[in-house]
């Protein structure tokens, strides 16, 4: 883990509740693909995200949620935006890219961790992996979505499937309309040959452990930073 200071190149939205932060740290840093950083803000405030980038890059790209009720992500956005640099830790978190691993690979992700599943996928894009993988993401309403196309332009990969999943679907989207985890329970049979990469809110986290059972979850190879 590097505690190190980091430039803070850009902060600006994919749309009106999501921000595209980009840092460029001040000396070479590790991570692998999967793990998150902690911002500090001063005063003692910690913030923690899941870092969006692939280690080849010599920025850390993250994706931060603005929501004026929580104070959790806009005070990290007010942050952001009224200083040139912030000091980082990189990284924290076990939930990373097994990348020695031939088992078939299932990412789910909820909102804003897609910046968790990009990590994963461009990382194995660099590698060169063509480990069979399938991504579902769920979001409330399409404009949530907002790094659609690039999660569909994925799918020329012969190795990649994508699963959108939105609670409320309009007739045009391409996609599955329902709730994320009774989506992915009733589209896959048997996930007891695969690892399992979970993000998205806590509550979500813990009820995956539950729910993907039923499809023969093996826990030993679910990883999530929730766990």
């Amino acid at each position: 883990m590097n505690i190190c200071s980091c430039e803070i190149k850009q902060v600006t939205p994919f749309n009106h509740t999501i921000y595209q932060v980009i840092l460029r740290p001040n000396e070479p840093v590790n991570f692998q693909a999967g793990q998150y950083v902690t911002l500090h803000l001063g005063g003692g405030q910690q913030r923690h995200f899941s870092i969006a980038s692939a280690p080849n890059s010599d920025t850390i790209e993250l994706h931060i949620g603005a929501h004026q009720i929580d104070s959790y992500t806009q005070d990290t956005l007010d942050y952001l935006k009224n200083n040139t640099h912030v000091t980082a830790e990189i990284a924290h978190g076990q939930a990373h890219l097994r990348i020695h691993s031939q088992r078939p690979r299932l990412i789910i992700v909820g909102g804003t961790g897609f910046g968790y599943a990009k990590s994963l996928i461009e990382t194995s894009i660099a590698l060169q992996q063509t480990v069979p993988t399938q991504l579902f993401w769920g979001c409330r309403q399409p404009d949530h979505m907002y790094q659609e196309q690039l999660a569909r332009s994925w799918q020329n990969l012969l190795w990649l499937e994508f699963v959108a999943v939105l609670e409320d679907k309009p007739s045009h989207f391409n996609g599955e309309q329902g709730q994320l985890l009774d989506i992915v329970t009733q589209r896959l049979k048997d996930i007891s040959a695969c690892d399992v990469y979970v993000t998205g809110r806590y509550e979500m986290a813990q009820l995956a452990r539950t729910q993907l059972q039923t499809i023969g979850l093996n826990e030993d190879h679910l990883f999530g930073d929730a766990y």
